[in-house]
């Protein structure tokens, strides 16, 4: 054979293979974000009904959902919001015993994890559908 003999590959309908792997992407990150957005209902959903409620009520009513910008929805954070509840902190990981200055007690506050109790009644949902989404066979 000779060193100048070419074969030529013509391969027929890149564009629309390449299409349909664009609407696999698209479609795949649609299910994920509507997973991602219902499973942090169900994390605020519980954290609101596990969350102590004391005399204004403000950590529990300022638990809210706010979505990561940079992640186009495929993120999205629940947390007690600081504005109402800059306890938060106090709250999720206690205190120690805590008097005033003038030597009066003031107790002590045991650690009450809300939100990661909350994150981890809603884990293995996310988790077994976010894989049935990744896993799935599809045909392009």
């Amino acid at each position: 054979m000779s060193d100048n003999m070419r074969i030529t590959v013509t391969v027929e309908g890149v564009e629309q293979t390449i299409g349909a792997f664009n609407k696999y992407d698209m479609e795949t990150r649609e299910r994920i974000k509507e997973v991602v957005t219902r499973s942090a209902k169900a994390v605020r959903r519980t954290a609101k009904a596990i969350a102590p409620v004391g005399p204004t009520g403000n950590f529990k009513r300022s638990i809210s959902i706010r979505v990561v910008r940079d992640m186009d929805g495929l993120s999205k954070t629940v947390v007690p919001r600081q504005g109402k509840a800059p306890h938060r902190h106090l709250v999720h990981e206690g205190t120690g015993r805590r008097s005033t200055s003038s030597g009066a007690n003031r107790g002590v506050m045991p650690a009450n994890p809300v939100m990661a109790r909350a994150q981890a009644s809603e884990q293995g949902t996310y988790q077994a559908e976010i894989r049935r989404i990744i896993n799935r066979d599809v045909v392009i």
